[in-house]
């Protein structure tokens, strides 16, 4: 009996020391962010969806990060919540924390999630700067209908915003509903009172019908926006 607890307890140690390892590792970089502000950022944990996981615990780098896990996001894949606060911090930041995730009572894996960024000090005061972060970007449409399609035809849409906030804010991830609609767009800061834009192509080969399709847009002042493309796929009479 002393002898299978042993190796028990030995098993639970090696499987503990893997997962120092970190084999699953993230990280965004979040650009500038002003001093002050929450920043919220979502790391989906593909890897584990089809897991038995048990339990999870976390431990941050410092007390300016905290994780929450989350077993709902869009297709069903859960993920873990980072929120990073710039409070009292200024210039070049690198934090980060860990999950640890069990299975059985065994420590399966633990994945190291991290933010670069860098700190811009304002004079603002924070309810102002708050404000104007949060709500910082703003798009002329979120929506276009493309009336008809003919089937194998790519349909092609510019959505247009601006940033009317106090510092650059950037774009980090932008995730479509479908495998038929690509969106692209550049990772680099749009700086405040800049225009940019993310382009949405949608094909239409093997799509007959009525389609209605999203995007949805997360940008690191934390707003996330949803794009949305319509319209109706009618058969090409030429094939």
């Amino acid at each position: 009996m002393r002898l299978k607890l042993l190796i028990y307890s030995l098993l639970i140690f090696i499987h503990n020391i893997n997962a120092q390892t970190y084999k699953n590792s993230y990280n965004h970089h979040l650009g500038i962010l002003p001093s002050g502000v929450l920043d919220s950022q979502q790391f989906i944990l593909y890897a584990f969806v089809n897991e038995d996981i048990k339990d999870y615990q976390f431990r941050s780098g410092c007390g300016c990060v905290s994780l929450y896990w989350d077993s709902t996001y869009t297709l069903n894949h859960p993920h873990i919540t980072f929120i990073y606060n710039s409070s009292g911090n200024d210039g070049k930041i690198t934090r980060y924390g860990v999950v640890y995730l069990t299975k059985k009572d065994f420590t399966i894996d633990s994945v190291r999630l991290s933010i670069e960024t860098i700190v811009h000090k304002t004079k603002v005061d924070r309810p102002t700067l708050k404000n104007q972060y949060d709500t910082a970007i703003a798009f002329e449409t979120t929506t276009h209908d493309f009336d008809t399609l003919v089937e194998g035809e790519h349909g092609r849409w510019r959505f247009k915003f601006k940033n009317n906030g106090p510092v650059p804010i950037t774009i980090y991830d932008a995730a479509s509903s479908c495998g038929c609609v690509v969106p692209n767009y550049s990772k680099e800061p749009i700086l405040p009172g800049e225009e940019s834009e993310i382009s949405v192509e949608f094909n239409s080969s093997g799509k007959i019908g009525l389609f209605n399709k999203s995007v949805i847009v997360r940008f690191t002042n934390g707003q996330t926006i949803t794009l949305t493309i319509s319209g109706e796929v009618i058969p090409n009479r030429k094939k």
